[in-house]
C-alpha cells in the first residue's frame, strides 16, 4: 500500500506558516555586475532565468548566476569587504 504525502506550497501570495521565526544571515559572497542590456541565465537548478537591462546578474558562492532587480538589490544587499 503506498501512502500519499500532501506537500505543503508557498508562493508570493500565501500567509506564511504559523511559529516562531529566527533571523538569519546569509554566510557566502555574492558577487553582482550591473547590466545594461536584457540577459538570460541558468541557475544551478537548470532554470532559465531573464533579467532587464538595469538588473544586477548576480553569482552566488556556489557557482549559480541569477538576476536580481533594482529594487532588491537596493533593499537586500551592499557591498562588502573581500579579499
Amino acid at each position: 500500500m503506498s501512502v500519499t504525502q500532501r506537500v505543503k506550497h508557498f508562493g508570493v501570495n500565501d500567509a506564511p506558516p504559523e511559529g516562531e521565526w529566527l533571523p538569519y544571515r546569509k554566510k557566502t559572497v555574492v558577487r553582482m555586475i550591473k547590466m545594461t542590456e536584457p540577459f538570460q541565465c541558468s541557475n544551478r537548478e537548470g532554470r532559465m532565468l531573464h533579467g532587464k537591462a538595469g538588473d544586477f546578474l548576480a553569482l552566488d558562492g556556489y557557482g549559480g548566476y541569477y538576476p536580481i532587480g533594482p529594487e532588491l538589490h537596493t533593499a537586500n544587499y551592499e557591498i562588502a569587504e573581500y579579499s
